[in-house]
């Protein structure tokens, strides 16, 4: 079919002018829309890549978080003198420790490792190490710490792992409730505990004496090593220390030989010197005790009946309080952020495995 041709005669350069500024338009938004286009697309690739990438170094850190993880377990199973496929319900209760406190899945592994270094088995190991865990949150310790003063409490006193939270309760309580923390309070019980058991004395008994001790400002060390002399002064005393006992009428034993709570003792010495003159009070108690003893027995006996009986009703309720307190320390915005990491952290070593 042929074409319709148009002849345009005389002067057409208005025309041309219109042809080519329409071409220029259309050029202008075709490229407009090309590079738009390009710039739509770049923006998803962009995504892409950042999308890839994310999820790539998530797999990495996985792989890091799950090999830290890894070599915590076999340090725990190198230590008990195992292999690692023998202690996979520590490793699971590592994990769940790590997904339910402040404290991470590897640093409950390596919490594991301190435990068993001491001695514990694998059993005692899961019954121990929440209560460690609950009274490094509550006091602001690190896991060797913690562990030092559980273990050295229960087996001062001689006494199953299965129990150790009453030892991180009181240590708790006490803290809370006398002129000491949780560092020095569980540092003079894991100290005291040997000799105080020893000589026939319970755990609470020995906390209350350590808490009159420091409301004093006699803690840590310091308050184990002035209790201990104390208790050694009154249950195995010498000649002159018995002699001036007996004639108070004080004994540190009842009628069958078993040693009294020391807090008694100390408590039956007060009133036997009262009346006394002070050159025969000092000179008797000087008869009866040690350098640190008398140290010990004179902080002591500062402490109120009142305050004491706080004391001992404060240690009777104490249950649960250690772990009360390591909630608390999570109950704010940093500890949803620390248990959110520790899960992640869950996570990172499942997807490692």
């Amino acid at each position: 079919m042929p074409g319709v041709v148009y002849k345009i005669s005389g002067d057409n350069s208005q025309f041309q002018k219109d042809v080519n500024q329409s071409e220029s338009i259309a050029a202008g938004g075709f490229n407009k829309i090309s590079a738009l286009g390009i710039a739509a697309w770049a923006a998803i690739g962009a995504a892409i890549v950042k999308v890839t990438s994310a999820g790539f170094n998530f797999l990495k850190g996985s792989v890091s978080v799950g090999m830290g993880f890894d070599k915590s377990m076999s340090q725990v199973a190198a230590t008990m003198g195992t292999t690692v496929d023998s202690i996979q319900d520590l490793s699971n209760f590592a994990m769940e420790m790590g997904a339910t406190t402040a404290f991470s899945a590897q640093q409950a592994a390596d919490g594991l490792n301190i435990l068993a270094m001491s001695g514990l088995n694998a059993s005692e190991q899961m019954a121990t190490l929440p209560e460690v865990l609950n009274l490094a949150a509550s006091g602001g310790l690190d896991l060797a710490t913690a562990s030092k003063y559980v273990t050295g409490a229960v087996k001062g006193f001689g006494d199953s792992f299965k129990n150790s939270a009453k030892y991180t309760d009181m240590i708790a309580t006490g803290a809370a409730k006398a002129n000491t923390n949780v560092n020095q309070l569980g540092l003079a019980l894991s100290d005291s505990a040997a000799t105080a058991s020893s000589y026939g004395q319970t755990a609470e008994g020995t906390t209350l004496a350590l808490l009159r001790l420091a409301e004093q400002n006699v803690t840590g060390a310091e308050a184990a090593t002035a209790l201990n002399r104390a208790m050694m002064d009154l249950y195995t005393p010498t000649s002159a220390a018995k002699k001036a006992l007996d004639k108070l009428g004080v004994s540190a034993y009842d009628s069958t030989g078993k040693a009294r709570p020391l807090n008694d003792v100390i408590d039956d010495l007060t009133v036997a010197l009262d009346g006394m003159s002070d050159s025969e009070k000092n000179a008797t108690k000087n008869a009866i005790f040690s350098t640190f003893g008398l140290q010990a027995y004179n902080k002591m006996v500062v402490s109120s009946k009142q305050k004491v009986g706080e004391f001992e009703k404060a240690l009777d309720g104490a249950i649960g309080s250690a772990k009360k307190m390591a909630n608390t320390q999570l109950d704010n915005l940093a500890g949803d952020i620390t248990l959110a990491k520790s899960a992640a952290e869950g996570l990172k070593i499942s997807l490692s495995n």
